[in-house]
């Protein structure tokens, strides 16, 4: 009677893990997969690991945008309301330092 083993190779005809194939044994392929499937995992967990951080990093850059747009948006806004406050300010000062003549005052100076 012929076995297979859980890797799907034959076994001798005991069906024993012990035989081999080819000259290699069974078990040490069997264990050269494991190895291999568990470096696998390993390498599946970290792309995981660099996917996810990947992405955290992507909402994190996204949420500075939004900051940084709404830093500039209020920049504007003072900027623009500054700009009037100094305007406004301009004018009153010229009204106030420069005042127009009275009819009164101007017939002062014409005797």
């Amino acid at each position: 009677m012929v076995g297979r083993s859980s890797s799907g190779l034959e076994c001798g005809a005991d069906g024993g893990g012990g035989g081999s194939v080819g000259g290699v044994r069974v078990a040490s392929v069997e264990r050269l997969l494991m190895q291999i499937e568990a470096k696998l995992m390993d390498v599946v967990s970290c792309m995981e690991s660099v996917i996810s951080d990947k992405k955290q990093k992507q909402e994190q850059d996204v949420e500075k945008r939004k900051i940084v747009e709404q830093w500039k948006s209020l920049a504007v806004v003072l900027d623009r309301f500054f700009f009037h406050a100094y305007f406004v300010l301009i004018l009153l000062s010229l009204v106030l330092l420069f005042p127009r003549p009275n009819d009164e005052d101007s017939h002062k100076y014409d005797e």
